[in-house]
């Protein structure tokens, strides 16, 4: 059986520039996603685009410290 946590690991490692740039541009549309008709759909999109922010800054901060731990 496969250790999932090294599974995890190993992926958010392999997390791309561009990959970043992607989940960015998304977040933003949402933290920015304005609908006058429909003020409860504007208030979900900016939730979400809170917490996406919010997970892939984690992730970096993973990731930092994955690469970190692995120089030494």
């Amino acid at each position: 059986m496969q250790n999932k946590i090294y599974g995890i690991c190993r992926n958010v490692l392999k997390i791309t520039d561009e990959e970043i740039a992607e989940v960015k541009e998304v977040y933003e549309e949402q933290l920015n996603y304005i609908s006058p008709l429909k003020m409860a759909t504007t208030g979900k999109q900016r939730e979400l685009g809170e917490h996406n922010k919010q997970v892939l800054e984690k992730l970096l901060e993973l990731k930092v410290i994955l690469e970190n731990g692995a120089q030494n």
